[in-house]
């Protein structure tokens, strides 16, 4: 199996995925990956990739790389639907890493009562021995090959291994 190193598609702070508020994503059911609590209301392509599913919604988005890596990026929990969200992508483009996928309005959706966490998660995960989200200033180790398989699939282990980048200090991410 192999490593694979992602990217975080939203500027903002990286979390531990069991730390994200809605247990579908925490529980590491629908993939290993972590939270983003967003700075900006922008997503960027974390890499060259498909757009295999663009949620009628607009509040998520599927990406399939062209190395295979698998992932959903889905804007906040229990979100509303439709209005603070705007595609620049639709199902069946091709995009490169950097573009510009989808905006969304974060002012609005806090105002509406709603988590703008982003849950950011590899559909695919059993395909990878490891696999790190990393942005400017941090580095999320969200699957982990030193760990067990329960861990894993609990996605215990992301809570002790964000590290910021920039002072090599582990984040406190309780």
């Amino acid at each position: 199996m192999k490593n694979l190193i992602l990217t975080s598609p939203i500027p903002g702070e990286l979390i531990a995925l069991n730390k994200v508020k809605d247990p579908a994503f925490s529980s590491g059911a629908m993939g290993a990956g972590c939270g983003i609590v967003p700075s900006e209301g922008k997503v960027f392509a974390p890499f060259d990739a498909k757009v295999e599913v663009l949620f009628e919604t607009k509040h998520a988005i599927g990406l399939t790389g062209t190395d295979g890596e698998s992932i959903l990026i889905h804007i906040g929990i229990d979100t509303l639907n439709g209005k603070p969200f705007h595609n620049l992508v639709n199902q069946g483009d091709t995009v490169k890493k950097g573009d510009l996928l989808l905006t969304f309005d974060i002012d609005e959706i806090k105002k509406a009562g709603y988590d703008v966490t982003t849950p950011y998660l590899v559909t695919n995960a059993f395909d990878y021995d490891e696999i790190t989200i990393k942005n400017d200033a941090q580095v999320i180790l969200a699957k982990s090959a030193q760990k067990d398989d329960e861990d894993t699939k609990n996605n215990n282990i992301s809570e002790n291994n964000a590290i910021d980048t920039n002072s090599k200090n582990l984040l406190s991410v309780d």
